[in-house]
């Protein structure tokens, strides 16, 4: 699925997730955990890979490695951002001691099984593999 990097395509494209994600019998737990990591993948890339145009892209697209495992694969075109390198915020602290920003890759990185970024010919690719959880 390729569309404009845009919040109006999420809808499209979390539908999109979810189909993918119920074609291999996830749970329904396991589909909202999915579609919530991909949502904040998504939104990053909306705000923050296109800062300079209004016009860029998104492809999004699912694999299916073997039959309990679903991978994501997110890749766009916009500045490159690999989101393993970000350190995992201190939780340690108070909400209003927190700095505000971080917990987006980290609700990425507990809920995935796997995550693999790569930036190769100009492109973010991100692959976010799921498995069912019991």
């Amino acid at each position: 699925m390729l569309l404009k990097a845009s919040l109006d395509n999420l809808e499209t494209i979390m539908q999109f997730v979810t189909t993918c994600a119920q074609r291999i019998g996830l749970t329904e737990k396991r589909t909202f955990e999915i579609n919530l990591a991909v949502e904040e993948g998504l939104v990053n890339v909306f705000n923050y890979a296109y800062p300079e145009i209004k016009d860029g892209w998104i492809e999004v697209s699912c694999l299916y490695p073997d039959s309990n495992s679903l991978v994501i694969k997110i890749i766009d075109t916009g500045l490159a951002f690999n989101p393993l390198s970000k350190a995992d915020p201190d939780m340690t602290g108070s909400i209003d001691e927190r700095p505000i920003g971080g917990l987006g890759i980290y609700f990425i990185k507990q809920l995935a099984d796997d995550i693999q970024y790569i930036h190769e010919n100009e492109k973010n690719i991100l692959a976010l593999t799921f498995t069912n959880r019991s």
